[in-house]
């Protein structure tokens, strides 16, 4: 079965598929740094988010080494609430993928946890999939096994 394929069956001729770069691995004490999001629509890209994050604070040498991006970059960027609110713009009711959602989607919980925006964007989204893209993208001939991480 090819990728087309399996996202017929799955039912996700159209979704967003996401990404963040982060100044380390908690996302109580860390912050985005990059985001970006492709929208595809029957396996063509539609439309692209990328921005840069100002984090107010120093990025880590080694994470820098990691993703390439300097503390230079994103001085003059937009800050992580600015950027998370056009990107739930961006988004708007596609389901989304991404290789690591837990992980990205708490960033975003931390970001947006007291905003009542964010708890009715999450809470239309208990019955879409949420999964890893590489899961399924990886198992071309199997049925992909969905995670649901809407329990957050």
């Amino acid at each position: 079965m090819n990728n087309a394929d399996l996202l017929k069956e799955l039912n996700l001729s159209s979704y967003v598929a996401f990404d963040f770069e982060t100044t380390g691995l908690s996302s109580e004490n860390d912050r985005i740094i990059e985001a970006a999001a492709i929208l595809f629509e029957n396996g063509e890209v539609k439309d692209t988010f990328v921005s840069l994050v100002n984090p107010r604070r120093p990025i880590p040498h080694m994470i820098t080494r990691i993703t390439g991006i300097s503390d230079e970059m994103v001085i003059d960027a937009p800050y992580e609430k600015d950027m998370v609110n056009d990107l739930f713009d961006f988004i708007g009711d596609y389901p989304l993928i991404a290789h690591n959602i837990h992980f990205d989607i708490e960033f975003l919980r931390i970001q947006k946890i007291q905003d009542l925006h964010f708890s009715n964007w999450l809470g239309k989204r208990q019955a879409i999939r949420w999964m890893s893209f590489l899961k399924c993208m990886r198992l071309p001939g199997l049925k992909c096994q969905m995670q649901n991480s809407t329990e957050h």
